[in-house]
């Protein structure tokens, strides 16, 4: 879903004014929220909000675009499960052969929630 606003002047800065059904349906961007913005590309922006109690210096070099699509796909399969489907046999073998030949060091680290 999309939303309507325009970009102002305050007496110290520049800001960007969303129309309340924004906040309204996203309440996590309530006033005071600390967020942070990432232009993705000319002319888009991406907007988060930062819990100023789990900022880390490694939160700056996550990919935002990624981890919005990520975001996407998990409510989808939540709010949609009936729209997933199983993998094709000709779509696991074409992931096979794309991954033929990479080795993969098995003392290598991999967060808990990677399977192998």
């Amino acid at each position: 879903m999309g939303y309507n606003g325009s970009i102002t002047t305050t007496e110290k800065s520049e800001a960007i004014q969303l129309d309340k059904p924004f906040f309204n349906s996203n309440p996590e961007f309530k006033p005071e929220a600390k967020v942070k913005a990432r232009v993705v590309a000319p002319g888009h922006v991406l907007i988060s909000v930062v819990d100023e109690s789990e900022v880390r210096e490694e939160d700056y070099d996550e990919d935002g675009v990624v981890a919005a699509f990520l975001a996407f796909l998990e409510n989808d399969l939540k709010n949609h499960p009936e729209r997933t489907r199983p993998l094709s046999e000709t779509k696991i073998a074409a992931a096979s052969k794309l991954v033929e030949g990479v080795l993969i060091n098995e003392m290598d680290e991999f967060p808990d929630e990677i399977g192998l």
